[in-house]
């Protein structure tokens, strides 16, 4: 819309300097009496190149004007959503140190539990080495699959923070496009 305007007023101008110089050398006038014409042609041309400028110095403060409200609205919409981020990433974070945690406690009472199996079995069993070596293997089978549900409950663990970060990433994107759709 400025460059409208100031486009306008440059045309304006062009064409009086134009129509003004044509009058001057088609006019039948002395000569003093073209130079005031011309005088008084140049001050209005002066006049109006300056309600132009001020035309469009106004349309630019106004443009400074509605820029600065859009950002205003704009920031705490934005600092709203990243504190909503940041606590949901948080608290994923949390609850994976927790299930961390959880697991651990659960794969080291399962081992002290095939552990104590192991040394009981072997203390007190005298069957002949083939009974001893299934208990071992056994307490090894249990001792793969605490380290299995270990894994797997990494894995998810893992899966959870990374849709957690994918709903954040998401979140941060409409921000950031209701951000701009507010500074237009």
């Amino acid at each position: 819309m400025v460059k409208k305007k100031h486009g306008f007023a440059f045309g304006a101008f062009l064409g009086m300097g134009i129509g003004a110089l044509t009058g001057l050398l088609l006019a039948p006038r002395s000569g003093e009496e073209s130079r005031k014409m011309l005088a008084g042609a140049a001050n209005d041309a002066t006049d109006k190149a300056l309600e132009a400028i001020d035309t469009v110095k106004g349309a630019y403060e106004q443009g400074a004007r509605d820029i600065n409200k859009s950002v205003q609205h704009v920031r705490p919409v934005l600092a709203s959503r990243t504190d909503e981020l940041r606590a949901k990433v948080e608290l994923a974070r949390a609850r994976m140190e927790q299930m961390r945690t959880e697991l651990s406690s659960t794969i080291d009472s399962a081992s002290s539990s095939v552990d104590a199996a192991v040394s009981h079995a072997v203390s007190h069993n005298n069957q002949k080495g083939a009974n001893i070596r299934r208990t071992k293997a056994a307490a090894s089978a249990k001792k793969a699959q605490a380290t299995k549900q270990k894994k797997a409950a990494q894995a998810k663990a893992a899966k959870r923070v990374k849709t957690a970060k994918k709903a954040a990433v998401k979140a941060t994107k409409k921000t950031a496009a209701a951000a701009r759709r507010l500074a237009k």
